[in-house]
């Protein structure tokens, strides 16, 4: 499914314009429905993939309704985290869970921008009510600790040639 960004509630950052969405292969859906759509889907056995694309055309976002991220894009996250994001911590991401920055069914996406490599320990420690998480933009997070100091940690980027 295709939405335009200004068609998504405004909760989601759009503006509930009345932007026509798109079914690949099926044609255009009235931005009410593609609002719905981009809620998430009703059934545990629905699933929809969606690009969300800004007022040009352009792919801003990506991801899908199901809670486990499809291989590319566990692949994508494994790729641009490549260990563990909790400061200090090398566990390959491979390793890790690609865990929900905000959770899945508290309405975060299964998204590159909602979804991180946490090893499972770290992944348990996000959860203790003394922590935080959130992830700024894509890559970018930022822990706060129970004495309510904050560690961003960003990707390591690959070495250049």
């Amino acid at each position: 499914m295709i939405i335009p960004l200004s068609a998504l509630p405004k909760e989601m950052g759009g503006s509930e314009s009345r932007a026509l969405g798109e079914i690949a292969g099926h044609g255009p859906i009235l931005a009410e429905a593609a609002r719905d759509l981009a809620k998430g889907a009703t059934s545990k056995a629905t699933r929809w993939c969606y690009t969300v694309v800004d007022d040009d055309g352009n792919p801003v976002a990506d991801g899908t309704t199901a809670y486990r991220p499809p291989p590319l894009l566990r692949s994508h996250i494994d790729s641009r985290d490549r260990t563990c994001r909790f400061p200090h911590c090398n566990r390959p991401a491979v390793e890790c869970d690609a865990d929900h920055t905000m959770p899945h069914h508290l309405g975060g996406s299964t998204s590159a921008a909602n979804l991180a490599a946490l090893c499972r320990r770290h992944h348990r420690l996000k959860q203790h009510p003394a922590w935080s998480l959130t992830q700024p933009s894509p890559g970018t997070l930022v822990w706060r600790t129970p004495h309510n100091r904050t560690h961003t940690t960003t990707r390591d980027p690959y070495p250049s040639q």
